[in-house]
């Protein structure tokens, strides 16, 4: 393993795998910038915020694939960051055919939030990339694509309310997150969580983060907090009629 690559989480890849190369301490006329190791390990931090933990922990695998690609063609450190275009659309060409055209995205996507996390330039040819990532996707094997559901309709749930007892709490939880998911047209991840373990209250649905409020035209509705920005003028509601 190298220094450069200590063992830790998926989450925290994209910021404890460094470059070969460190952030330039540099201003636009050449002259340096005193800033201290604590600056530079708290721009790391701020940045590695703008992505969710999910995220982070999707890009953090991403670069491991892309280690491990490097690794077996013996590539040196000092090529992998800044990377060149012929070496990403190598990359992409050897994931081509084994993995879905979303993983294929996702895995560009990660290099592209290393190189910016630790202040390199991002420069590939994007036409050649485009065309890599849609070659991508048709020679995607038919197993990393999950057939399309069904769609939930009305007449679906009352089928499941009808087969529920909502007197038991878990049966109440199940028919309150697909109903209130259903009429606020919100994805399902809105309203549930991975695990028990992994409920966050600064990002997963309290009973505190519902309220109910009169609309504009006088009418009753529901209104529920779903972000990490909740409690700030910024954060945006789920809302529908009762």
């Amino acid at each position: 393993m190298s220094p450069l690559r200590p063992h830790c989480l998926a989450r925290d890849r994209l910021r404890l795998w460094v470059p070969g190369i460190s952030r330039s301490l540099l201003d636009h006329a050449g002259s340096p910038v005193t800033i201290s190791e604590n600056d530079l390990d708290r721009i790391l931090t701020v940045i590695a915020h703008s992505h969710a933990p999910s995220t982070r922990e999707s890009y953090g695998s991403g670069l491991l694939v892309f280690y491990v690609f490097c690794d077996s063609r013996n590539v040196p450190e000092s090529q992998h960051c800044p990377a060149s275009s012929i070496l990403i659309l190598a990359f992409i060409a050897s994931c081509a055919g084994l993995y879905s055209g979303k993983t294929l995205k996702n895995y560009l996507y990660s290099m592209r939030a290393w190189h910016l996390l630790h202040g390199q330039a991002w420069r590939v040819e994007q036409d050649q990339i485009s065309l890599a990532l849609e070659g991508g996707k048709h020679l995607a094997p038919a197993a990393s694509t999950r057939p399309k559901w069904e769609p939930f309709t009305m007449s679906l749930i009352i089928r499941l309310h009808s087969a529920l007892d909502l007197s038991t709490s878990l049966h109440a939880a199940v028919y309150a997150c697909l109903t209130t998911s259903f009429f606020t047209l919100a994805r399902t991840g809105k309203f549930t969580v991975p695990s028990l373990r992994s409920f966050n209250p600064l990002v997963h649905v309290r009973v505190s983060d519902m309220r109910d409020e009169t609309d504009c035209n006088g009418f009753r509705v529901t209104i529920v907090e779903t972000t990490i920005l909740r409690g700030t003028n910024d954060a945006p509601d789920c809302i529908y009629k009762c």
